[in-house]
């Protein structure tokens, strides 16, 4: 998943392994999240809570890392990914509402 913020036009998204489907929290060990404006990239922390499935939410990583619903988004980074010690958002700023300027999905397809 890729975001675009409206604020400061920084690029961030997230990877899991897991499908989006069911609901509660899915492990993945795989997963990460990442900030392409400034070339970071997070792995996750606390694997059993790497995504959150919901009706109520487009998509959540973690504890909130990344959270998007249909009229909102905001990071509480770092939550389940990074060290837990950074000392900013994912967005690099103390700010954590993510105004959405784009959005886009992607899905791998195995051969």
């Amino acid at each position: 998943m890729l975001l675009k913020d409206r604020k400061t036009s920084a690029v961030i998204g997230g990877y899991t392994s897991q499908s989006w489907e069911g609901e509660g929290f899915k492990e993945d060990s795989q997963a990460f999240v990442f900030n392409l404006s400034t070339q970071s990239v997070y792995y996750i922390r606390d694997i059993e809570y790497a995504i959150y499935c919901s009706p109520k939410y487009l998509a959540v990583f973690g504890r909130g890392d990344i959270v998007i619903a249909n009229n909102e988004a905001y990071t509480s980074f770092p939550a389940s990914y990074g060290t837990g010690k950074e000392n900013h958002n994912l967005l690099g700023q103390t700010d954590n509402s993510i105004l959405l300027l784009e959005m886009e999905v992607f899905r791998l397809i195995p051969n």
